[in-house]
């Protein structure tokens, strides 16, 4: 890791206040050093498994230590997901940043953190500028990347308005998305 953004105090503390709220839903916090699940953890086994990244269960939120909180991610039905990002939106906190990352899951993570500062910061710290800069996304986490890089790019079943920012649209993520877009990029810029 070469940077990481922590949540504030009141934005884990906002994000216990819904998982209590919302108790059928896992909720994964990602820690600086570890990832933490919670609830029945069927999510959030998903989220670890492929990577085997280090991981503690608990079954309740508020055990959870509140230290280097990067990121909190809700899991569950696409109902319950719904209803987690109506509250968020109605609470309209400056201390989060939220977004949907698909129907079964929205996340929260610091205030002004988004994958596009992560983006501009990786630039700065190997000194390119903005305008030299690429990223391809698929879904609403990647939005405020697109936005931010200076050539954005999305998968051919990206939302609309994905589609609508975006310089270039390649082919299904699960079709050679990447290819396609390094090929484009190489041809064209």
């Amino acid at each position: 890791m070469i940077y990481f953004s922590s949540m504030s105090d009141e934005g884990m503390k906002l994000a216990v206040e819904a998982a209590k709220k919302f108790p059928a839903v896992d909720v994964i916090v990602v820690a600086k050093d570890i990832i933490y699940l919670t609830g029945f953890g069927w999510f959030g086994r998903f989220f670890v498994a492929p990577d085997n990244l280090p991981h503690k269960h608990f079954k309740n939120i508020e055990d959870v230590p509140r230290k280097e909180w990067g990121k909190v991610v809700f899991s569950g039905l696409p109902h319950h997901i719904k209803r987690i990002k109506k509250h968020f939106v109605e609470l309209n906190s400056s201390e989060l940043t939220i977004m949907s990352s698909s129907v079964a899951s929205f996340e929260l993570l610091a205030a002004n953190t988004h994958k596009g500062t992560a983006v501009l910061k990786l630039a700065e710290i190997l000194g390119i500028d903005k305008s030299h800069t690429a990223a391809i996304g698929d879904y609403f986490n990647d939005y405020d990347m697109l936005k931010t890089v200076g050539v954005p790019a999305c998968c051919g079943q990206a939302p609309k308005e994905m589609k609508q920012i975006s310089e270039f649209v390649s082919c299904h993520c699960n079709k050679g998305a990447v290819a396609d877009f390094i090929e484009y990029f190489e041809l064209n810029k």
